[in-house]
């Protein structure tokens, strides 16, 4: 971890009031009953508190060649209480944006396991206590479930 970095997680630390307990890139593709999000950033945990937070994404290389105006960026933060997690499972991605896009229900949305987690693309789905859910693509999901089963 580079210095800029260190300094990142000293600020998220201070302000959140903990150690970061656990952090993964992830993108959130959408909360339910909302729109989709698509949104990438740092998921993590914090004194029992689960954060997604977003980062302003630098300039790529067709704004460079076009001659748009830059869109203004608005800070994208959201927060649970691990504690309020009802359930964690993987689920197609498909499925994900059937779901948010009003199609199906997200609170019935079939779990993904064994050799079809290789064959799919997957999301995780958490779903709170209150019936809300986030979906988000992560790296490595089961290391994702595990801990938030470990801090619920």
């Amino acid at each position: 971890m580079n210095e800029e970095e260190a300094d990142f997680f000293t600020a998220l630390e201070s302000e959140n009031g903990g150690p970061v307990r656990y952090k993964t890139y992830a993108l959130l593709l959408g909360i339910s009953g909302k729109e989709n999000i698509e949104r990438g950033g740092l998921l993590y945990i914090i004194e029992g508190n689960l954060f997604f937070e977003d980062f302003e994404k630098p300039p790529g290389l067709w704004d460079f060649i076009g001659n748009r105006r830059k869109k203004a960026y608005h800070k994208f933060k959201i927060q649970q209480k691990t504690a309020a997690v009802a359930s964690i499972e993987s689920v197609r991605t498909a499925y994900v944006r059937m779901a948010l896009a009003g199609e199906a229900a997200d609170e019935k949305l079939p779990p993904v396991t064994g050799i079809w987690k290789k064959l799919w693309r997957t999301a995780v789905q958490i779903s709170f206590k209150d019936g809300g859910s986030w979906f988000l693509e992560v790296p490595d999901d089961r290391k994702l479930i595990q801990m938030l089963n470990e801090y619920r």
